[in-house]
């Protein structure tokens, strides 16, 4: 099993990170269905073929089909960076495993 979905984005974007940004798996994983309901995918897949866009992310993991939102992608990436921030300070002990191993 994996342990994060990569984020995909921009080079625009890109460029001003030190490092890719990642979902981890635990937090994406318990909506499978919802990803292959949106993608006609896995997550697996999805991972294997670059990952997900932060919007796409969003919407899986509010268990949401596509919106037709126009929210932009440094915005959706602000909302991502701060659920998987709030993910981490709920599960510690996936922060210690993630970081050791």
């Amino acid at each position: 099993m994996r342990d994060v979905m990569p984020v995909l984005m921009s080079i625009r974007f890109k460029r001003y990170l030190s490092r890719e940004p990642t979902i981890p798996w635990a937090m994406i994983s318990p909506y499978e269905a919802r990803a292959h309901k949106n993608h006609s995918q896995s997550l697996e897949e999805l991972a294997r073929r670059g990952g997900l866009g932060a919007l796409e992310a969003l919407w899986i993991l509010d268990d949401a089909g596509w919106d037709s939102s126009k929210m932009e992608e440094h915005v959706a990436m602000v909302e991502l960076e701060r659920r998987i921030g709030d993910w981490y300070r709920a599960h510690p002990v996936q922060v210690e495993e993630n970081t050791n191993g």
